[in-house]
């Protein structure tokens, strides 16, 4: 039979496997977290280098020529390129019939027939 000691540090060295598992895997995640972040701060920085040589090269040459010449692709080089203010064009606007309004009429019984013939007038 085992003893309560003897469980107990059975029990307190798995508990102390589990910690020392946990502590090296958030440290895995942390670290990997902050090259991402190292990473997106070189990519920002070799972005923004990017976007002023296009520009400045677009003072000079038009975007297929940059293309052309740099070999980069196109979508590339248009991804640095101002856009354009375009006007909006809009459409006029159709309006729907007007829809007949329920009850202005009135009923059957009370419209008054032209027809002068004594038939209509009930005389006869």
């Amino acid at each position: 039979m085992v003893s309560i000691d003897e469980v107990r540090v059975r029990v307190q060295a798995a508990a102390q496997r589990q910690i020392q598992t946990r502590a090296e895997r958030a440290g895995e995640v942390a670290q990997a977290r902050e090259e991402v972040t190292t990473k997106r701060a070189e990519l920002d920085t070799a972005t923004d280098t990017m976007a002023s040589a296009v520009k400045s090269a677009l003072e000079v040459m038009n975007p297929d020529e940059l293309a052309e010449f740099a070999e980069v692709p196109k979508s590339d080089v248009q991804a640095h390129v101002p856009s354009r203010q375009t006007a909006v064009r809009r459409t006029r606007r159709r309006r729907a019939p007007a829809a007949k309004v329920a009850g202005t009429a009135p009923p059957a019984e009370q419209r008054v027939s032209k027809d002068t013939s004594t038939a209509a007038a009930g005389i006869g």
